[in-house]
């Protein structure tokens, strides 16, 4: 994951507030857990691994931004 970030650290464009809807819009995307369920075993059981993907590459997007403007200031 490190990698990855790094990678698209190196992206000539990053859109800061795209890059976070993008994780907004998947994170919502995923399903509700009540209270008293053990997320862990909801996300071992949930099915949908597109939107999973899709989450992951958001969320990694995400950080790899992060870090080129961390390294950048």
């Amino acid at each position: 994951m490190a990698a990855d970030m790094r990678a698209r650290a190196r992206w000539p464009e990053f859109h800061g507030a795209q890059a976070l809807g993008e994780v907004a819009r998947t994170a919502l995307a995923l399903p509700a857990l009540a209270d008293d369920e053990d997320w862990q075993l909801s996300a071992i059981a949930y099915a949908d691994e597109a939107l999973l993907r899709e989450f992951y590459d958001a969320c990694v997007t995400l950080a790899g931004g992060a870090l080129r403007i961390a390294e950048a200031g």
